[in-house]
């Protein structure tokens, strides 16, 4: 689900598939260790493992994975754009022919400005 929130169109197909293998990859690495994890420490040891891993990854998405409720794809561009300093990105929207430059933030959603290369225009 976020993969396809936080992805512009653009790039949307590779980022999920990205995702989706490096999902699967550490859901096959988790499988093919488990016995050898439950013969060295018991089923229980093998479960508080899994369960400390599950906390460990709930406290680095809370840190780390962005709030999407109520930004645009626009906005979630800049937002990374900004993080990863990737200029091209931020120039596109910026100054590019038919960009679409949003507020940025969690402000007044309703406003964007749409740039052309002759005029300014309001959309509401």
């Amino acid at each position: 689900l976020v993969p396809s929130e936080v992805f512009t169109t653009s790039i949307r197909a590779k980022g999920t598939s990205v995702c989706t293998f490096s999902n699967r990859s550490v859901s096959m690495v988790w499988s093919l260790s488990f016995l050898q994890l439950e013969k060295a420490i018991t089923w229980s040891g093998a479960f508080l493992v899994l369960a400390a891993a599950s906390v460990a990854m709930a406290g680095l998405i809370y840190v780390y994975v962005p709030e999407t409720k109520g930004r645009s794809l626009e906005d979630m561009a800049v937002y990374f754009a900004t993080l990863t300093g990737d200029r091209s990105v931020l120039d596109h929207l910026d100054g590019g022919e038919g960009a679409c430059v949003g507020s940025g933030g969690n402000d007044d959603r309703s406003k964007r400005t749409m740039t052309t290369t002759n005029t300014s225009h309001e959309i509401i």
